[in-house]
């Protein structure tokens, strides 16, 4: 209300004084107002921008800072659209069906504008990091070519990300890659652009995945709500006494085969699990947390999103799975985050980059 007073009270103060003297007013406020920079954080098409208050500093005393693109395509042509701050009660409500024991629902604060990719990274986008720099999955590393033992129990987990299994192009979902493959693409990319890539920190997952819903999934309440939107495992009519599942896919799909989220975002349900940059932390931390990272240390990491091979309980947004960091198999993938700014960000693994 103050902030309308002292607008009203400028009117006032304006009309009250001769015409030229109200021209000269306002020419010199528009070239005043031309020279300013808009904040990183300014309000977007994708997540909710924090309104300026009379408690924040005038932009006059801001560093001049360029707007934030709503969208951008980088030089591998991965698509990223821009997650602005906002808060959101990450965890699950006691009633919600399927909750997990480790989905304590509590505030979530994201303070910082970031840019999330708006598909997995592809089995192309891959193959050129591992072009350009001979790197070798530790699942390349690990794994023999028919590996007897390995294919008897799973015989897609006997596989690397060049053979998942089953028919694939470079459009598909990267898999057969550990958190640790995952970083190291991010390393490479960001080396490449100058630019800050990262995994996603849970909470920023989960923020983006909602989108704005309250709902165990974006899409609304039920498993018939994710139609068109989500790959999952085909259910047989005997178990669920309703009618098969059946996407079209009984692996991994191309990315964007199905209907985005709100805000523009597609597979964050279903398809493959997207490694998190988190520890795995079975309680979440208490009270409201403000850009969280995670436990300084811990044994697993955290893995979003459900798969193919899971039903629909697995792609809630609240659904938390984990997994030691050089674990890889047919159903893991990636996406990843950019940062809005530049600078070296540092975090509890050490620096990301710049932020």
């Amino acid at each position: 209300m103050s902030t309308i007073r002292r607008h009203l009270r400028g009117e006032v103060f304006l009309t009250s004084l001769p015409v030229a003297v109200v021209v000269s007013v306002i020419l010199a406020m528009i070239v005043v107002c031309a020279g300013r920079g808009r904040p990183c954080q300014s309000a977007s098409a994708y997540g909710k921008a924090t309104a300026p208050t009379s408690d924040v500093p005038s932009e006059r005393d801001a560093p001049e800072v360029r707007p934030a693109e709503p969208r951008k395509v980088n030089s591998l042509g991965m698509q990223f659209v821009l997650v602005s701050p906002g808060e959101f009660m990450m965890g699950s409500a006691l009633s919600e069906t399927f909750r997990g024991d480790d989905e304590r629902r509590h505030m979530v604060k994201i303070t910082r504008p970031f840019y999330l990719a708006v598909h997995e990274v592809t089995v192309g986008q891959f193959r050129k990091f591992v072009e350009a720099t001979g790197y070798l999955t530790e699942a390349e590393r690990l794994v023999q070519p028919g590996d007897a033992a390995t294919a008897q129990t799973d015989p897609l987990g006997s596989r690397t990300w060049r053979d998942p299994g089953y028919a694939h192009d470079d459009d598909y979902p990267v898999t057969h890659v550990t958190w640790h493959d995952a970083q190291r693409f991010c390393t490479w990319l960001q080396s490449r652009e100058g630019l800050v890539y990262r995994l996603p920190t849970e909470a920023e997952w989960e923020y983006a995945c909602r989108a704005g819903t309250t709902t165990p999934y974006a899409t609304g309440d039920s498993r018939e709500s994710l139609r068109g939107s989500a790959n999952i495992a085909a259910v047989p009519v005997e178990i669920t006494g309703s009618a098969q599942w059946d996407d079209g896919f009984h692996f991994a799909a191309p990315v964007g085969r199905f209907a985005p989220n709100p805000w523009g975002l597609c597979d964050m349900h279903g398809n493959v699990w997207e490694w998190c940059s988190d520890w795995y932390d079975a309680t979440y931390s208490g009270g409201t947390a403000t850009d969280p990272e995670g436990p300084a240390s811990g044994k697993d990491r955290v893995m979003r999103g459900g798969s193919y091979r899971l039903s629909h309980a697995s792609t809630r947004s609240a659904n938390r799975a984990f997994g030691p960091p050089h674990h890889f198999d047919a159903t893991i993938g990636f996406r990843v985050a950019l940062d809005c700014r530049g600078g070296v960000r540092v975090s509890r693994d050490g620096p990301r980059g710049r932020s």
